[in-house]
């Protein structure tokens, strides 16, 4: 993936886990949306996030994990040379 697109996603993720800490009632609602987006991301990097499989990445019981590792995998791109 190049380094604009993972930007881009780096953003969207950051803005909406900012939301989802600050706002715990809106939860469910936030979780959602990220879902939903996640699904139209590059492939190979959503794979890349879940080990290879095409499902299951920000599913509830696993949010706060996902987001960890997508955010670590978005920085290890951004610092490639």
């Amino acid at each position: 993936m190049d380094k604009e697109k993972a930007k881009e996603y780096y953003r969207y993720l950051d803005e909406k886990y900012t939301e989802w800490y600050t706002h715990p009632k809106m939860r469910p609602a936030i979780e959602a949306e990220i879902y939903k987006a996640a699904m139209q991301w590059d492939a190979g990097f959503y794979a890349s996030i879940r080990n290879g499989r095409a499902t299951g990445l920000f599913e509830s019981g696993f949010f706060e994990s996902d987001v960890q590792e997508t955010f670590k995998r978005l920085k290890e791109i951004l610092a490639e040379e």
